[in-house]
């Protein structure tokens, strides 16, 4: 059964991640330990792998930054942003993000936004993610 999960209190980003990384093995053996957790980080900034190869700061603005190994360049987690994990077995799902038209980023139609990621619901696209103009993202339904 899914499991929701809301952590309170504002989560170290590498406590998490490591969490997070246990909680994958525990869903790749069973679908049942499928969870998805709503959480709010302490202030940290994540150096994604396309971030540029010569930044090598450990703090910007006294905030420190973690190199990980997913996407994405430099992004602002913090106070006041609700962020989302599923932690889901997308094969046993059967589920190829690759072939799921609705969801990949495109430039938004707000001149103050960056980028819109939309996902399918009922067979109709919807906006879920707006991604803000500078460090960090917004989320939106």
């Amino acid at each position: 059964m899914l499991k929701i999960k809301q952590l309170k209190g504002r989560i170290n980003y590498v406590e998490a991640l490591n969490k997070m990384n246990s909680k994958v093995l525990e869903v790749s053996e069973d679908i049942k330990n499928e969870e998805i957790w709503f959480l709010e980080h302490q202030s940290v900034f994540t150096a994604g792998s396309s971030t540029p190869k010569n930044f090598n700061q450990k703090k910007i603005n006294n905030i420190p930054v973690v190199f990980i190994n997913r996407g994405g360049k430099i992004t602002f987690h913090g106070p006041g942003q609700v962020i989302i994990y599923p932690i889901l077995n997308i094969r046993k799902r059967k589920l190829n993000k690759k072939s799921m038209p609705c969801n990949k980023p495109r430039r938004s139609p707000n001149p103050k936004k960056k980028k819109v990621v939309k996902a399918c619901e009922g067979g109709k696209e919807k906006i879920i993610h707006f991604g803000a103009t500078g460090f960090g993202h917004n989320y939106s339904a």
